[in-house]
């Protein structure tokens, strides 16, 4: 007697490709703020030609970072429901209040450092 057993396994990807293409920009533009701030805020002498590059390359990424997110939504604009009810047990939720919250960080400081602003520094000596 012959068995035959099919198994109807799907291998389904649980991100697309636009939520990894968001994920390495995150990434990347985390740690271009890390080498800015190490400049800028630590004054770091290595790094101080680099703070100013290294930021506004930061908000260079996270910006097609965010849209990246929105055009995998599917329908953008249900992306306000996401900052109207927020949920601490979601983590999209949290999620989407880190990235808003760092992306004006962000802005503020470049900003601050472009104009060469002391109050840059409030973290740093």
């Amino acid at each position: 007697m012959n068995l035959t057993v099919v198994y109807d396994v799907q291998h389904i990807m649980p991100f697309g490709p636009l939520v990894i293409l968001y994920l390495f920009l995150a990434g990347l533009s985390a740690g271009l703020f890390l080498l800015s701030a190490l400049g800028e805020v630590w004054c770091w002498k290595p790094m101080r030609h680099l703070s100013i590059p290294a930021g506004i390359m930061a908000l260079a990424t996270i910006i097609p970072g965010g849209l990246s997110l929105l055009l995998d939504l599917g329908q953008p604009l249900r992306a306000i429901h996401l900052f109207l009810s927020f949920s601490p047990l979601s983590v999209m939720s949290w999620g989407s209040y880190i990235l808003l919250i760092y992306s004006i960080i962000a802005v503020v400081f470049v900003w601050l450092a472009w104009r060469n602003d002391p109050r840059k520094k409030v973290w740093g000596k």
